[in-house]
Parts: structure tokens; sequence; C-alpha cells
């Protein structure tokens, strides 16, 4: 690959405020796909002269994305004076040079002649085959290889993808432990700092990607405590709905002989909520930073916590497997047996890595692309 393919290609998205969900969505998409997309609802700087910026950015660019609106194209204001500039440019440049490319996203006619004259593509009705055909424009333009050029930003995202899944396997892995340090001490608040500790280093993680605020991340803490106490006590009320509904009478719920079913559907299912619900608050404190349709936030923030979700579950399995019931979960180790208190030790360490590296993955491959980036 020569020096050419490894720049990033810069793109200036021209958009009416109007239009503002499209231009996000195409920000994503290209950002996505290795390509650098200045807008200036990302781009710009508190303190930056606007103005000064934004024609800087169109003279720094490869190409000018014009998004086309029945909104856009008799709007009068700042979005006329960057096409204007973007075909003053264009005017200068050789006639086979391919420097605007003009996308509609409705049943439109260009204001402007000299845009008429190019040949535009159309984002509906189908999305995906208009934007593909702005992205393969560029990147053939570019003489990249298509296909190498997206197993190259897939490889990169996805070993970042590894790395921050890996360190928050061990967060929760070391967390496991501080669990267990804590546990002769106060069986009833023991699980408070592993998981306010936890939620804080998951956040950081994430601002490694997304600028977060501090109160942000400290928030994040609270918010993996509450969403993992939620989670268990939604659980717990699944379990009492299934053993009303099923087994029998509420007295017998926890009994440890006859009902030994429940107490492991208890293991697995406590633990699952807890991590589903725990990832979900924490996301919501960070919404704003996660770019996305707003009829998605629902989809996206489930498909981004199924992880944890079925971490939480396995985490579950491992203490079933290690032979662990619920009432040892909650005895001090100073009143266990020797093997019981190994088994918790391995469960809350090796078990909390895999929570972490599962749950953080799934999340992270989900979102990565959908997170607003960090300017640099």
């Amino acid at each position: 690959m020569n020096e050419k393919e490894k720049q990033k290609v810069k793109i200036f998205l021209n958009y009416a405020k109007e239009d503002i969900d499209f231009a996000k969505k195409i920000y994503n998409h290209m950002n996505n796909k290795g390509i650098d997309v200045w807008l200036d609802e990302f781009s710009l700087r508190p303190g930056q002269k606007w103005k000064t910026e934004i024609k800087k950015a169109i003279n720094e660019s490869q190409y000018f994305l014009a998004l086309l609106s029945s909104k856009s194209v008799t709007k009068q204001g700042y979005v006329q004076k960057e096409l204007k500039e973007a075909l003053e440019i264009l005017d200068e440049m050789p006639e086979s040079q391919i420097f605007i490319l003009p996308m509609r996203i409705d049943e439109c006619e260009p204001s402007h002649h000299a845009i008429n004259e190019l040949h535009w593509v159309d984002l509906f009705p189908s999305w995906n085959d208009g934007i593909q055909k702005v992205v393969e424009t560029i990147l053939i333009n570019e003489n990249f290889d298509i296909d190498e050029k997206k197993n190259i930003s897939y490889n990169r995202n996805h070993i970042k993808i590894l790395i921050m899944s890996l360190l928050s396997a061990l967060t929760w892995g070391i967390c496991g432990s501080i669990y267990l340090f804590l546990f002769k001490y106060d069986k009833r608040i023991n699980f408070i700092p592993p998981l306010f500790i936890a939620g804080i280093i998951q956040a950081l993680l994430i601002r490694s990607i997304t600028p977060i605020s501090k109160k942000k991340i400290i928030l994040s803490g609270f918010g993996w405590l509450v969403g993992t106490v939620s989670g268990v006590l939604s659980g717990m009320i699944i379990l009492l709905a299934i053993h009303v509904i099923i087994v029998g009478p509420f007295n017998a719920l926890w009994n440890q002989g006859e009902y030994k079913s429940i107490e492991y559907l208890e293991q697995i299912i406590m633990p699952a909520f807890g991590g589903l619900l725990g990832g979900f608050v924490q996301l919501l404190l960070i919404k704003e930073n996660i770019i996305f349709e707003s009829k998605q936030v629902l989809k996206i923030f489930l498909l981004a916590n199924t992880g944890w979700f079925v971490a939480g579950a396995m985490h579950g399995i491992l203490d079933i497997f290690l032979g662990l019931s619920a009432s040892d979960i909650f005895s001090t180790i100073n009143n266990s047996k020797d093997t019981i208190a190994n088994n918790r030790a391995i469960s809350l360490s090796f078990g909390g890595f895999f929570y972490g590296f599962i749950g953080s993955y799934m999340m992270f491959y989900v979102l990565y692309p959908k997170f607003k980036k960090i300017i640099v």
C-alpha cells in the first residue's frame, strides 16, 4: 500500500439544518468506512470562528458532499454559501476531476445550474444502494482497492475493540478479587465498591473513543450499581412469577432440595438481568455521544447490551458448574468451607474476566462506529 492509501480521505458534508438526521447518518456511515467527514455538528470546537473553520475545511477536503433536499435547495443562508465556495473550487479544477458529489434525499430540483450538470445519486428509495455508490466512487477515484479498504478499516477497528474488551475483562476480574477480599467484612454491601469501580473504568474506556465529562464518568459508576441492582430485582420478580405460575406456593421458592431448578434459574437470570440493565443505564448517561436515529434507540441499546446479558448468564452457569448455590454467594468466607471459598474465588476472578470481555466486546462491536469520535 502506498503513502496515498495510508492517508484518510477528507470530505466536507454540506446540508441544511432541517436535514441534520440524514447528515449524521452519512457521517456515521463514512467514518465507519475509514473516511474522514467534516460535519460542523461534531467537528467544530468551542471557541473556534466557525466561518473561518468551515471555509478552511472546504478548501482542505478532497470531496464536497452536497446533501440536496426540497428544504435545502430553496433555503437561503450559509448552506448556499458553502455550495458556492465549492463550485468556485470546482471551476478551477480539470474537467475530469470529481469534487462535488450531489446526493438527493427526496424529489428535488437543484437550484444551481452547475449542480444540474453533475450526475447526482439518490438516497431514496434505497439508502444502502445510494450511499454505497458514493463510497465506491470515492474509493475507486482515490485508487483504493475497495475490498482491501474494507478489510483494513475493519481490522483496525477490531483490534481496538479487542484491546478495550481485554482491559474491561481485566477490570472485572480484578473487581471480582476485590469483591472476594471484602467478602469477609460486610456481606451486605460488599458488592457496591467493585461495581462502582468497574462502572467508572468502563466509562474511561468509552472516553478513549468519545468525549465524556468527569461528572458522567462518576455517574457511570453509580449507573452500573443502580442498573445491576435493578436487574437483579427484575430477575427475582421474573423468578417469583415463574414459581407462582409453574412451581407452586411462594414459601417454597428458596427451598434447596425439591426446587433445585428454581435455584439454578435464579443463579442465571439474576446476573443476566443485572448485566443487561447495568450496561443499559450506563449507555443512557452517554446517549448524546452516540449517533443514531431517535426511533432506533431502544433497538441499538438492547443489541449493544446483549453481551452483558449473555455474560451474566454464563457467570451464573459457572457458579452452578462450580457447585455454588445462592446461599453460598451470600455466605462469608470465614463461615464457609475451603472448597466453597476456593470456588467462589475462581468464579469471581475468572468469571469476572469473561463477563467483562464478552459484555464489552458486544457493546463496543455494536457502538464503536456510532460513537462520536474524539477530534485529534
